[in-house]
């Protein structure tokens, strides 16, 4: 996680929303679902069963260990509505310190 999204404030939001993993599911309670290591919502961005959305994907895309296409749509998200389009990210990293990347 270190191209793309602004290096720690992207590692926090991934350890927020999934704890960064590729196959977490949560259903919520607008009965839309959120998938994958971004926690892709149904809603507006993928399709479960067939491709759509703004991401034109499969929600299920999202649920493996190959994660480009989840990248792409995360920073579609992010280009449109910055983090605060992750409640994770607006309550556990925003403000806060965060995780340190210089590793990568």
């Amino acid at each position: 996680m270190c191209g793309g999204m602004p290096g720690k404030s992207g590692v926090c939001l991934v350890e927020t929303e999934s704890g960064r993993s590729t196959s977490k599911v949560l259903q919520l309670p607008n009965q839309s679902v959120s998938y994958g290591l971004f926690q892709i919502n149904s809603k507006n961005w993928c399709r479960k069963g067939r491709k759509g959305g703004v991401c034109n994907i499969k929600c299920e895309d999202f649920l493996n260990d190959e994660i480009s296409d989840d990248s792409r749509c995360a920073m579609q998200i992010f280009n449109r509505y910055g983090f605060q389009a992750w409640p994770g990210w607006v309550n556990k990293c925003r403000g806060r310190t965060l995780p340190d990347v210089s590793r990568c």
